[in-house]
């Protein structure tokens, strides 16, 4: 069971000397022309938490609109075709330059997803990889691949991903949390993320831990978004998966039901958790 202390001593720690280059590199892939917040809350909430440097990647057709909403992020504005990442966006691209790549907020479901998609797994080169949403659907026939994958793996779905994962239904995940959990990090050879009420983190070495935090105030969009952003964050700073992952989750948990004592658990949106999240880790990091 995740403890606040348990959180505060997972957070990376920050050299007084450090500058962006010690604090990593994220490169966000994501975005439609139907899902164009997404991304930026991902990319703000790394932002926020303290990587050096975060790169959003997003359709070519929206970049204009992210940009404007962004201004303190790098963009690669990549080909698309009809409002969707194009299946060649990936191809003979470097990653090499990004500590960490977070891949599925806004990408949809497209023609050619599953290519991109196991495109984008040839193309890595052995950085830590979050992956949300939609990647998640379009990565279900790929575990073979991301299974020998070289560098750490985080699968974040809520139980409808979840799931999509394994071909079965929600009640069936709702019923077996844990042990379904266990089981898809220790055969894949990754870390997840089950979200839901009381989180449920596993291994590869099968190590599960449970957030105890949650309320129905990070039941919206969005809010998955900014928690691949923090997790993404910490990665990059230098946090090893666990640690990161202990960190990401007991900060946004308990940065909803801080926001929801102030709005109400109707009224928080993703930007509040965001700040909710920077409040937080001026707390833990001050006192």
């Amino acid at each position: 069971m995740i403890t606040e202390n348990n959180a505060i001593h997972a957070l990376p720690k920050r050299p007084k000397h450090g500058h962006k280059g010690t604090f990593g590199h994220v490169l966000v892939l994501g975005g439609s022309k139907s899902y164009v917040g997404a991304p930026i809350f991902t990319a703000k909430a790394a932002l926020h938490s303290g990587a050096g440097l975060v790169t959003l990647g997003v359709p070519e057709g929206i970049y204009p609109m992210a940009a404007t909403q962004l201004p303190e992020a790098l963009f690669w504005p990549m080909a698309e075709t009809d409002g969707h990442l194009a299946v060649t966006s990936c191809e003979q691209e470097s990653f090499n330059s990004y500590d960490v790549v977070a891949v599925g907020p806004g990408l949809s479901r497209f023609a050619g997803g599953e290519e991109w998609m196991k495109s984008l797994w040839h193309s890595l080169d052995g950085q830590a990889v979050v992956v949300d949403a939609d990647g998640l659907y379009l990565s279900r026939d790929l575990l073979d691949i991301i299974s020998v994958y070289d560098g750490p793996v985080v699968f974040t779905p809520h139980p409808g991903e979840m799931g999509a994962l394994l071909n079965t239904t929600v009640q069936d995940v709702e019923a077996n949390r844990l042990d379904i959990a266990k089981q898809f990090a220790l055969e894949h050879r990754l870390y997840l993320v089950l979200k839901g009420h009381r989180t449920v983190i596993t291994t590869p070495e099968g190590e599960v831990y449970i957030n105890p935090l949650g309320s129905s105030a990070l039941g919206k969009g969005g809010s998955g978004d900014v928690l691949t952003g923090l997790i993404a964050s910490f990665l990059a700073q230098g946090a090893k998966p666990k640690q990161a992952l202990i960190a990401a989750t007991y900060l946004h948990a308990s940065a909803g039901e801080n926001q929801s004592a102030l709005h109400s658990e109707y009224g928080v949106t993703a930007p509040d958790i965001i700040e909710g999240s920077r409040k937080l880790l001026h707390d833990w990091t001050t006192n």
